[in-house]
C-alpha cells in the first residue's frame, strides 16, 4: 500500500564528512556569497565559532574569490581605488568598502586585509560558498569585477566562466588558504540562492558549471569536501514556499534546514547544542524585552 507524501517527505541528500568534525570554539573562516553569511555567520554570531568572514566582503564568483585570497599577502594601494557617483571604490571588493575618500577606502580595505589574514592563520577550517560562474568583465582594463558599484552596464561584458577557469580558481583559492593555514579542513558548497533570477536557465548551467568543477577541484584538494547545500535546497526542498519573497534567496526556514544538516553532519554535538542554547536565550531575551 501507497501513501501520499506530505509537505515534509523528501529523499536526503547521502552526505558523509571526510574529516573531522568542527568542535566548539574552533576557529575558522569564510569566503564567498551571502549564503555563507547565514551558515558560517549564524554559528559565529551565536558563539560557537570564532572567525572572519569575506575579506573584501560578498564575493560571488569562484574567480573574485580567490583574488581577494592572493591578495592577502600585498597590501593595496591608492591605485587599487577609483571614483565614482561621489564614494571610492574598489574593482575586488563589495561595495560596503566603498568609502567617501580615498584614504578611508584604502584603510578600511587593508583593516580587513590584515585582521583576516591574522585570522587565517588560526583558522582549522574554511567556509567557501560559490553563487555564480558567470562574471562582469570591466571593458575597458578587461578585468573580472567582484562588483560593478552601479557603474553604467555599458562598460561590462557578461561571460560565463569554462569548467576548467572555475575549477583553476577554486584550486587556486585553496592553495592561497594553505599557505596560511596547512592543515586546515576546507569545506566548499554552492549556494542555493538564485543569482540570474531572469533567466532561470542561465541559473541552472551557472550552477551545475559550480558544482561539476568543485567536484573536480577535490581531486586535487587535500582535505576538502562539497557540502551540498545547493542540492539540498533544490533537490529535496525543492518548492518556492522555501524562498522568500523576491523568489531568489532562500527562506528562513530553507536556511535553517540547511544549518540544521551542517550542524548534525559537520559538527561535533556540543557546537549544536551551545548554538541551540543561544537561540533559547536569544528568544527569552527577546520575549523579555517585549514584556517591559
Amino acid at each position: 500500500m501507497t501513501t501520499s507524501a506530505t509537505p515534509f517527505d523528501r529523499t536526503e541528500i547521502p552526505f558523509e564528512l571526510p574529516f573531522p568534525r568542527i568542535r566548539l570554539k574552533e576557529t575558522g573562516c569564510a569566503a564567498g556569497s551571502c549564503f555563507a553569511d547565514r551558515v558560517f555567520g549564524a554559528l559565529l554570531q551565536a558563539g560557537a565559532i570564532r572567525g572572519m568572514s569575506n575579506p573584501n566582503g560578498i564575493a560571488y564568483n569562484p574567480f573574485s574569490i580567490q583574488e581577494s585570497l592572493r591578495r592577502l599577502e600585498a597590501e593595496y594601494t591608492e591605485s587599487d581605488f577609483f571614483e565614482y557617483g561621489g564614494l571610492w571604490h574598489s574593482w575586488i571588493h563589495h561595495g560596503s568598502f566603498s568609502m567617501p575618500t580615498r584614504a578611508e577606502a584604502l584603510e578600511k580595505a587593508e583593516a580587513a586585509r590584515k585582521e583576516f589574514r591574522k585570522t587565517l592563520k588560526k583558522a582549522v577550517f574554511f567556509f567557501m560558498t560559490l553563487s555564480s560562474a558567470y562574471v562582469y568583465i570591466h571593458k575597458q582594463t578587461d578585468r573580472i569585477v567582484a562588483n560593478c558599484h552601479k557603474v553604467p552596464s555599458g562598460e561590462f561584458r557578461r561571460e560565463l566562466l569554462s569548467h576548467d577557469t572555475c575549477r583553476a580558481a577554486i584550486v587556486s583559492a585553496c592553495k592561497c588558504i594553505r599557505e596560511y593555514a596547512p592543515g586546515c579542513r576546507i569545506f566548499l558548497t554552492v549556494s542555493p540562492v538564485l543569482h540570474d533570477p531572469g533567466d532561470l536557465r542561465k541559473n541552472f548551467l551557472s550552477k551545475g558549471r559550480l558544482l561539476s568543477a568543485a567536484a573536480d577541484a577535490l581531486e586535487s584538494i587535500p582535505n576538502a569536501c562539497c557540502f551540498p547545500a545547493y542540492e539540498i535546497v533544490a533537490g529535496e526542498l525543492r518548492d518556492y514556499r522555501y524562498y522568500g519573497d523576491d523568489l531568489i534567496h532562500p527562506s528562513e526556514k530553507a536556511a535553517e534546514i540547511v544549518l540544521s544538516r551542517f550542524l548534525r553532519t559537520c559538527c561535533e554535538p556540543e557546537v549544536s547544542a551551545w548554538y541551540e542554547e543561544s537561540l533559547r536565550r536569544a528568544k527569552a531575551a527577546g520575549h523579555q524585552e517585549r514584556k517591559r
